[in-house]
């Protein structure tokens, strides 16, 4: 019996890779830890479609996902405030008007809200 056929993910269908993408989560997208995987993937991570639900409550994560992306030291001086605006900018852009839910971490405040309403 002849071993099974060995298939590359990214030859996963289009489809399939977006929704493996919208539940890998936001730090990990906007890190760019699995888009850098290879084209298939960075196709389907920018797929408005994947950005549908946004979690950012777990901002440990995020950060530690930034710095692990070597963009912590671009971003040192800037408040969580506005990193976490500038966030949800990319999240919002890449949602295209499809995002339904945005989870948000405890410090966010109104200004977010706003932000978010205006897009």
């Amino acid at each position: 019996m002849a071993p099974p056929a060995v298939r590359s993910w990214g030859e996963l269908q289009h489809d399939l890779l977006v929704a493996i993408m919208s539940r890998v989560g936001a730090p990990d997208l906007l890190s760019g830890g699995a888009p850098r995987t290879c084209s298939a993937w960075w196709a389907a991570a920018r797929d408005p479609l994947a950005w549908r639900r946004v979690d950012l409550r777990d901002w440990t994560a995020r950060t530690s996902a930034r710095r692990a992306a070597g963009s912590g030291a671009t971003r040192g001086s800037i408040s969580v405030q506005d990193a976490l605006t500038g966030d949800l900018e990319v999240a919002a852009t890449r949602a295209d008007g499809r995002m339904e839910a945005v989870l948000l971490p405890e410090f966010a405040d109104e200004g977010h809200l706003m932000f978010l309403a205006e897009r």
